[in-house]
């Protein structure tokens, strides 16, 4: 069998046109990929239309103030000090101060004693509700911000995926067709032609391979309300958050040696787990900008970072209404007061 000069320059003409055609659908996959609308489907709205108004419950003026009375607390257990600390954090510590003095008064019959007791009582209700709010509230972006992230790298993964796929064809496409071409060449006595197709096919293979293994797909991704960004900064007055659930993040832990916040201990954990890599990194340098910042391009593994560190962050919060729960608990405990009983018919309970 015998393929002439210009046969031989023929099948070249072909194999490299082949291979262009390959290329060139390669890369109008990477481009129809980049350009998807990936934040049209999935962009919403987490946080309030504006900030958070800090709100003051106004005590009634004829309730007493602390000082001038004892404060016994008329053979009852007292509060425990985690209750006393989430009191003082949403604003109601005043108001338990008045409990033993206004039951002490009720004991001994004075005038108006019993209503001021049971009005202290709904103050105390109105504040754990309102810090039950906040908890729910902060922790509720959060979630919603960690949602806005993972759908957002799972969107670009489904991408990731397909492109991946369509190179992998590619790849196993040219060299398929080039192991049968030099295959055939070789059968036809044509040694030289037969090693330039199985070198150009094992190029063209090598290099889909590759670009399916270094894709990189990014998206812009933005976040003005940044949650992350306000724990990592620690303003002395929050602007994203209630003042009460910062202030909770904020207040020394008792068990901790170094006395630090769960804010500071959050942040550790982030070290810790590597969201920002590696202390002193070029990454953690270009992270810290970009996850504490107002947004910018992300890939799939930032996404997944900012993602887990929001959820840290929403199970923090969360903490405080195991608090405001026991401080409900003890009050109700609190409520088979003789006096409270009778000021509020037996609904205290």
């Amino acid at each position: 069998m015998y393929i002439c000069a210009s046969s031989k320059d023929k099948f070249v003409k072909f194999l490299e046109s082949l291979v262009g055609v390959l290329l060139t659908a390669s890369g109008c996959t990477i481009a129809q990929s980049v350009n998807e609308p990936v934040l049209s489907a999935i962009e919403r709205r987490c946080g309030p239309l504006s900030d958070y108004q800090q709100v003051v419950i106004t005590e009634p003026n004829h309730l007493l103030r602390a000082g001038g009375e004892s404060l016994e607390w008329s053979g009852h257990q007292p509060l425990s000090p985690q209750a006393l600390a989430i009191a003082d954090i949403i604003g109601a510590k005043d108001l338990i101060v008045q409990i033993p003095i206004l039951e002490a008064q009720a004991d001994r019959h004075v005038e108006g004693a019993q209503s001021q007791l049971f009005q202290v009582r709904q103050q105390l209700s109105d504040h754990i509700l309102l810090g039950l709010l906040d908890v729910k509230s902060a922790a509720a972006e959060a979630d919603c911000e960690e949602e806005r992230a993972d759908q957002l790298a799972d969107r670009l993964q489904d991408i990731r995926e397909k492109r991946t796929r369509r190179l992998t064809v590619f790849a196993l496409l040219g060299s398929g067709i080039g192991s049968i071409l030099s295959g055939g060449l070789a059968l036809a006595a044509q040694g030289t032609a037969a090693g330039a197709i199985g070198i150009t096919a094992g190029t063209t293979e090598s290099s889909f391979g590759s670009l399916a293994l270094l894709d990189k797909t990014q998206t812009d991704f933005r976040h003005e309300r940044n949650l992350l960004g306000e724990v990592w900064d620690g303003p002395s007055e929050p602007r994203l958050m209630p003042r009460s659930v910062w202030t909770f993040l904020n207040r020394p832990l008792r068990d901790d040696p170094a006395r630090r916040s769960l804010r500071e201990t959050l942040i550790a954990r982030w070290r810790q787990d590597g969201r920002l890599g590696e202390e002193g990194s070029e990454t953690e340098r270009q992270r810290t900008l970009l996850f504490f910042g107002q947004g910018g391009t992300y890939d799939i593994e930032n996404l997944r970072a900012r993602g887990a560190m929001l959820d840290l962050l929403e199970a923090d919060i969360n903490l405080m209404s195991h608090d405001l729960e026991m401080l409900m608990r003890e009050l109700l405990a609190r409520g088979s007061s003789p006096a409270l009983m009778k000021a509020c018919g037996g609904y205290c309970r």
